[in-house]
Order: structure tokens, then sequence, then C-alpha cells
């Protein structure tokens, strides 16, 4: 049976040649807040607050996927995680969140995603996230759009009340520069130190700490086959 597609071509909707995949379709669907159950083994980490501030202005956009063979999510564990804390909270049902009768939260979820085992859902988990990292930020086009007169980086996860030289964005590294405790120290002192972000902690490393922890997680990752998962615990336990 046809369907209804969008041909720029033909100057708009018209109707679009009959779908003969075997693909069983994807949707959105609300479940319960309750429902919902995170991958046993995620290994990616959340900002918790800084997802409720997102989703606190813009509401609930993006919908969580589920894993239909196992009935787990494969990417929305953040979120999921954010809204049972804010309903904990007794804060209201952010945009695009719909009420049941009952008081429970349901949340929208892309169903029709079923992934052939755990290995091939876990490694969508970690690329899902791991590929974003990878891109990286357009320096320059990030400025223009923050420092536009008016511009409110709630729920961005940038932190603007921070002078423009100690802000925001993590390089590669994880290293993030922050201004040396006095500007006008002797050239024979410790240059500008940085921090490394852990949570809400920030702590300062100095150059010459930075590059003993580069130095021993390249031997880590030497002597680990290449790899420097582990390598914190690893350090410290040292």
């Amino acid at each position: 049976m046809g369907g209804v597609g969008y041909r720029p071509e033909r100057g708009g909707f018209s109707q679009a040649s009959p779908v003969t995949s075997p693909e069983p379709s994807v949707g959105v669907e609300y479940t319960a807040l309750s429902d919902l159950r995170r991958w046993d083994r995620n290994p990616k980490l959340h900002d918790i607050e800084a997802l409720a501030a997102s989703i606190r202005r813009h509401g609930f956009v993006e919908p969580v996927v589920r894993d239909e063979r196992t009935g787990k999510l494969v990417a929305g564990h953040g979120r999921d995680e954010t809204l049972e804390m804010m309903k904990r909270a007794g804060e209201p049902a952010p945009k695009r969140i719909k009420v049941r009768t009952d008081g429970e939260w349901m949340v929208p979820v892309l169903s029709g995603v079923s992934f052939e085992n755990e290995s091939d859902a876990e490694a969508y988990i970690i690329g899902s996230n791991r590929l974003v990292e990878l891109g990286g930020w357009d320096e320059e086009a990030l400025q223009a759009i923050i420092t536009t007169e008016g511009f409110d980086a709630l729920g961005t996860g940038l932190h603007l009340e921070m002078p423009e030289h100690e802000t925001m964005l993590l390089d590669q590294s994880g290293l993030d520069p922050v201004p040396a405790a006095d500007e006008s120290a002797a050239e024979d002192e410790e240059p500008k130190s940085k921090v490394i972000r852990v949570g809400k902690l920030r702590l300062p490393i100095t150059e010459s700490e930075q590059r003993a922890l580069i130095a021993a997680a390249e031997s880590y990752e030497e002597t680990s086959g290449g790899s420097v998962v582990g390598f914190w615990t690893h350090l410290l336990e040292r």
C-alpha cells in the first residue's frame, strides 16, 4: 500500500512508492517512566543537574530509544534518570511529558529498533555518545553565538559566568584552561594552571602535572594493548 511522502522535485507531497522493506517500522510511543529499563552496562556518565536545566527550559525534546529485543534503553539513560529525579522532587512534568490520570509520567520512546545481540547494542551505546564527542566544536561559530547580545546559556552546559579565557569547552585532553592565581607572577613560577572537571569538581592541575599525567596514561596504554580503559582505577590504586 502506497503512502504519502515529500517529493521536493515534484513541488511537495505526493503518493510515495510502496514500502517493500521487511524491516519493522520505527515510531514514537508513550511509556510510563516507571516501566523504562536502563541498560545494565551503560558506561556513560551524566551531569544530571545540567540535563535537568535543559529539560526545564526546552522540555523533553528527544525520545529515548528502546531495544525491542531486550526491552531496555540504548539511548536516553541520562534523560531517564533526570526525569526520575525531577518527579521525585515534586517538579511539574516538563513539556512533551504526558501525565496519566494516576499521576504517572509518560515518556516518548522510539520503538521498532532491535539489535541482534548485546554486543551490537553496547557498541551502539558507546558510539552514539563517543561519536558526538569526536566532532568537536567550530570555536569561531560558537563564540559568535555565545557573544550575541541577549544570548541565554541556561540549559546549554556552558559556564558563561566565568571569564572568557576560563570558559567552558574542554579540549581533547579533557582539560580546561583557567587563569593563574596571580597574573603578575614571575616568569620562573609555575605557568597557568588548568583544571580537570569531575562532575561538579574543578581540580587544578599544573602544566608539569599534566605532562606527568599524560606520560602515565601513555605508559599504561602501551602495557595494556593500546587501550586506556581502566587507567583511572590503575592510577588510584598506585
